[in-house]
């Protein structure tokens, strides 16, 4: 799977911060730390594991050119700690095959969410994920038929 690094800076970068809450940046800064020469002699101690947690930040939000060439550099290796899912999402966001199974994922988590008694305002809340899911995936395999 291709993913351009020129047209999808902004939305790599969106990507990453998003797993990043679910996971930590710390789990990042070692992956990234493992991943480039650069960084493994510097990822001794802990405190060296947070500089590099700090580069890292300043090249995702960062605004200079300076900053997006060292974006541009850490891609690979932000790139490959992100989940199947994600990586998919970037490298082609309308595949009905990826918007497929997110909605069965949606939709299942719905039905837990009634079958665990859940409030109803969190069952609420996933049965309209679950509806987004599969419109979207309609959409795209209504367009994808389209185009054939």
């Amino acid at each position: 799977m291709k993913i351009s690094t020129d047209a999808n800076t902004m939305q790599i970068a969106q990507e990453i911060e998003s797993y990043i809450t679910e996971t930590s940046w710390k789990y990042v800064a070692l992956a990234v730390a493992r991943g480039r020469s650069d960084f493994q002699e510097s990822a001794a101690t802990a405190r060296d594991l947070h500089n590099i947690e700090q580069q890292i930040k300043r090249a995702i939000r960062g605004n200079t050119d300076y900053y997006r060439r060292q974006f541009e550099q850490m891609v690979p290796e932000l790139v490959a700690i992100l989940p199947a899912e994600r990586r998919a999402r970037l490298a082609d966001p309308h595949n009905p095959m990826l918007l497929a199974t997110v909605a069965a994922r949606e939709g299942i988590q719905a039905v837990n969410a009634v079958h665990l008694r859940a409030p109803a305002d969190v069952i609420e809340t996933k049965i309209n994920q679950a509806i987004a899911a599969f419109a979207a995936m309609k959409m795209a395999v209504v367009n994808t038929m389209t185009a054939i």
